[in-house]
């Protein structure tokens, strides 16, 4: 799945998703904070394909810690029957989304940015996407490296 798509929030805080985007997710997907700050949203696959891996790992392992911050990071996510989804204020928050935002296409996932926020990104090479939420991108990093290797890669 590829492409860049420009919207605006309407008053309900909802995007519309677009046809192609809609026809790739389907109607089972889930949002959650990504390590910048921007929303991730995947397929539902996606997400019980990383809690498959999340079980993998002993109870009393150290990294339930971190697990337990990447799962605050996610969210339940419904399409109303005119393809638009809606953000929740806390998501709204975190990306730091008022009105106009862009929705970047990346592989399986969809990345919805704050359009002032992504341009900055984009422009400024001394930007760190990661100055909000240094403790999250650190949690998301120790469990995916945990999950390789519970898998054996």
């Amino acid at each position: 799945m590829i492409g860049t798509y420009y919207h605006s929030l309407d008053s309900k805080n909802r995007i519309r998703m677009p046809a192609k985007v809609k026809s790739h997710m389907g109607d089972d997907f889930v949002f959650f904070k990504a390590p910048g700050p921007c929303i991730y949203v995947v397929p539902r696959t996606i997400e019980a394909e990383i809690e498959r891996k999340i079980d993998n790992i002993t109870i009393f392992d150290p990294a339930q810690m971190d697990i337990s911050k990447v799962y605050a990071g996610f969210s339940e996510a419904a399409m109303d029957e005119q393809g638009r989804i809606t953000i929740s204020a806390k998501l709204k928050e975190y990306a730091e989304i008022d009105k106009n935002v862009v929705t970047l296409c990346v592989g399986s996932r969809l990345e919805i940015w704050a359009e002032e926020v992504r341009t900055e990104f984009e422009n400024n090479p001394n930007y760190d996407p990661f100055r909000k939420e240094k403790a999250y991108l650190d949690a998301v990093q120790k469990v995916m490296v945990k999950t390789e290797k519970s898998e054996g890669n």
